[in-house]
């Protein structure tokens, strides 16, 4: 087994326990000591920008001048091979993330000892002399390690109570140690993991320990829900769902969830720094009145819900309206109104399936989904390097208005309101939102049948990005809509969600999902069943009504 000699290390080029964009980690040990170690090496082609040269031994300075039992522990560092390395305790365990990819059902008392134990990692960092911040807390940067005497395969680890555990936080690649003067971010750079960035470091603000804090928050909601409280297909929108939108309550996803732990949560995902926690010592006060069963001491559930929803952002407050949904908030207009209809068209398919069935309107969609999860550093005004790697295209993030904040989504045809469709007219329904969303366009013809007609059997990703141009149909899908009896006032009407809406499924056995009739008060409650878990500002509506005759065009 080839082994090479660095220092006071030994390490084995067989046993590589994993890479990433910075570089490989080997198991190796240490000769003086006789200890197992794990050596990181930072990748050679990263060696020529000086900024990741000096990120890299920044975290091997941060690890070596931090001591705690949550913190992965640095022997020593050095070069090796015309790069650099550093040498730390090797922990013998599987990162966090693998126990929410093995859907681990885990019970509030494991999901408390994590989050005490990376708290209490986090209080040892920001209360060194340097007080340093870690500025990627995620699932993948937690290991979670078993004594050895019950260190069985993966599969039986998975399975394991996370409470006879130690946690440990680790990869201090974007730690920043705010007292010393060394590190190279300036304001305008975004640095983190999109999917548990901080909004202060979404948008390039300095960040603090308050944004580790609203980063575990997120951690803690995925443990409990299974789930990130965001969903994206891009970077970009990812990190504006963290710095502009309200996550849906986990209890709304997991009633088991205890009020305490939800308000912890709650709290720790405020938008504005100054409703989080002030730092990891007052998360733990109340993480152990969550273990012990006593009434918090920094949060209350009143508060941690109104604040949670009236937040502020660089000055411009979110309104408060999270409120219990109100009954019929989708076809209310459809049973008060007798002229609101939608227009019903007659279908025409190929034998064949459609070319793409993931695609649809103006702007098709793919299956090209960007990384979420890796780390993202971002200068505003620098240009590609070698570092790259690491480096995406993620747009700088201006406040928005208060008009753009407003969740919208605008819906037309290829005719002008008021105008007629005649018989064996062809009709398409455009629509553009301002948001990252999930869209479902309903419609009910003049006899009061409610039909779901986007998405369908032929195109059922229903994921649309902000500001782009959408129609249904496109020209990629083998089928069109012609006015058709029964003729009269028809309508369509549209609903768009920043989150999707899980309960309604398609049948692949017909084209469109026949929802019902009007008539019947069950179609409400399965158009709005999908809706009762988002607050009103998670999502809109939009409707369109035209009317349709017997007589051809010609006559």
């Amino acid at each position: 087994m080839p082994t090479e000699t660095i220092g006071d290390f030994k390490l084995d080029a067989d046993k590589l326990i994993g890479k990433g964009a910075w570089g490989e980690v080997y198991q190796g040990r240490q000769i003086s000591l006789d200890r197992p170690v794990a050596i990181k090496i930072l990748k050679k082609e990263l060696t020529e920008d000086q900024s990741f040269v000096s990120r890299f031994l920044r975290e091997a300075n941060c690890l070596a001048k931090l001591t705690n039992e949550h913190i992965i522990q640095v022997y020593g560092a050095g070069k090796y091979r015309g790069s650099h390395y550093f040498a730390m305790e090797y922990v013998q365990g599987l990162p966090l993330q693998k126990f929410i990819s093995h859907r681990k059902k885990f019970s509030t008392d494991e999901i408390i000892h994590v989050a005490m134990s990376v708290a209490r990692a986090l209080k040892s960092a920001w209360e060194s002399p340097e007080k340093i911040i870690h500025r990627d807390i995620k699932p993948s940067n937690i290991m979670i390690s078993f004594p050895s005497e019950d260190q069985k395969g993966n599969q039986a680890l998975l399975d394991s109570n996370l409470q006879k555990a130690t946690i440990k936080v680790m990869d201090f690649g974007l730690a920043k140690r705010t007292k010393s003067e060394d590190d190279a971010t300036v304001v305008g750079t975004v640095i983190g993991t999109p999917k548990y960035i901080s909004p202060e470091q979404g948008m390039g603000q300095p960040a603090d320990i308050r944004s580790d804090i609203y980063s575990l928050g997120i951690v803690l909601y995925e443990m409990i829900t299974g789930k990130i409280p965001f969903k994206s297909d891009t970077v970009e929108s990812m990190v504006r769902h963290h710095i502009y939108d309200t996550p849906t309550a986990p209890s709304r996803v997991n009633n088991q969830i205890s009020v305490g732990l939800e308000t912890v949560i709650m709290k720790s995902l405020q938008k504005e720094p100054a409703q989080r926690y002030h730092g990891p010592a007052e998360l733990l006060e109340d993480l152990d009145a969550v273990k012990q069963n006593n009434k918090l001491i920094h949060a209350s559930p009143d508060q941690s819900t109104s604040s949670f929803e009236a937040t502020m952002i660089s000055g411009t407050k979110k309104p408060s309206t999270r409120k219990s949904l109100i009954t019929a908030v989708i076809l209310l207009a459809f049973i008060t109104a007798a002229g609101w209809a939608v227009l019903t068209g007659k279908l025409k398919t190929n034998p064949t399936p459609p070319v793409n069935a993931n695609n649809q309107g103006t702007d098709s969609i793919t299956n090209m989904v960007p990384d979420t999860t890796s780390p993202i550093i971002f200068r505003p005004s620098s240009q590609p390097t070698a570092s790259s790697i690491v480096q995406q295209g993620l747009d700088a993030f201006a406040p928005l208005s208060a008009d753009e904040k407003k969740f919208k989504i605008d819906l037309w045809t290829n005719k002008k309101t008021g105008e007629v469709y005649h018989k064996g007219d062809k009709v398409k329904f455009f629509f553009r939102p301002n948001r990252d969303s999930y869209v479902y366009l309903y419609h009910m013809d003049a006899a009061g049948n409610v039909n779901l007609i986007f998405p369908n059997k032929y195109s059922q990703k229903n994921f649309i990005e902000a500001d782009k141009t959408y129609a249904i149909p496109d020209d990629k899908m083998n089928f069109e809509f012609e006015a058709e009896e029964p003729f009269g006032v028809e309508m369509v009407k549209i609903v768009a969600s920043l989150q999707p809406l899980e309960e309604i499924k398609i049948d692949n056995a017909e084209a469109f999902k026949k929802i019902g009739n009007v008539a019947n008060s069950d179609v409400k409650k399965i158009i709005t069943r999908g809706l009762a878990t988002k607050p009103k500002e998670d999502y809109t509506e939009a409707s369109y009504e035209i009317k349709t005759v017997a007589q051809p065009a010609d006559k």
